[in-house]
């Protein structure tokens, strides 16, 4: 079955120069660094008042440093994924969030077998920046598919 493909999306992603996607990625790069340092600034917070620490682990930066790597290497597949053909971009793009979920599950793998103690904190805390990350990145492509959409109304 041949899936029907807007020729206007043809067109926009023709129409990229590689400087273009160059500017995407450095943007992106900062917009991950931009919500690292958010995310930071909540834990950091969360750790001034005693009531809310017992919710952090004590690994939460090692686990905020993976995930902003982790997002780093799927910036760099999705960049990668904007060069090619627009028929592979929607494969693509669900393979970087595959790619992201097998390398998160690497490290909560990695951590759960070297912490014995709060396991269920260390889980939670885990997921919930897992979330965050990914919800951004939902949010990046529908930013970035956003122009083509409006390109259709003109």
């Amino acid at each position: 079955m041949r899936r029907y493909v807007n020729p206007r999306i043809l067109l926009y992603f023709a129409a990229q120069s590689s400087d273009t996607i160059l500017k995407v990625f450095f943007l992106q790069v900062l917009k991950i660094a931009g919500l690292s340092l958010v995310l930071a600034g909540i834990i950091f917070l969360f750790l001034q008042f005693d009531v809310l620490a017992w919710l952090i682990h004590s690994t939460i930066w090692i686990i905020l440093f993976w995930s902003a790597i982790i997002a780093l290497v799927v910036a760099v597949y999705n960049s990668y994924a904007l060069t090619r053909s627009v028929d592979s971009f929607v494969a693509l793009f669900l393979g970087s969030m595959l790619i992201r979920l097998l390398l998160s599950i690497v490290v909560i793998g990695i951590l759960l077998l070297n912490n014995h103690e709060l396991r269920l904190i260390l889980v939670l805390n885990f997921f919930t920046i897992y979330l965050c990350f990914l919800v951004f990145e939902i949010y990046s492509i529908i930013a970035n598919l956003r122009p083509i959409s409006n390109a259709s109304n003109l």
